[in-house]
């Protein structure tokens, strides 16, 4: 039954881009490769393409001042081979954007959406 979910919250979010209601979104990870024949390392960002919505999200002071703006990627789990994790980069628009926390809803286990919160 979760894979069913899975596959409406992907089809969803893939519905919302062409309305202009949705983003494609790139997830990127550094991943670095190291040569034992050579001793050397070389860095190479591994990439996958998904559907996502954005909201803008302010977090505030007690007395009401703005603290910082984050902005939350709610991205389908369907559209990434691997999870989303801190540290991993969001390309949105030509800008990225450093990814702070992931939740993932999984009912039974299975990854139905990531929500990415990352800092403006």
């Amino acid at each position: 039954m979760s894979r069913l979910y899975q596959a409406k919250a992907k089809a969803k979010l893939d519905g919302l881009v062409p309305r202009g209601l949705g983003v494609q979104i790139t997830h990127i990870r550094k991943a670095v490769i190291f040569d034992p024949a050579t001793q050397t390392a070389t860095t190479t960002d591994l990439s996958q393409k998904a559907s996502a919505s954005i909201k803008t999200h302010e977090v505030r002071n007690d007395d009401g001042t703005i603290r910082s703006v984050q902005r939350v990627f709610l991205c389908d789990a369907a559209g990434l081979k691997t999870a989303p994790v801190a540290g991993d980069i969001i390309r949105h628009a030509g800008t990225d954007y450093t990814i702070t926390a992931v939740e993932t809803l999984a009912p039974g286990g299975v990854p139905i959406l990531h929500r990415i919160f990352v800092n403006s």
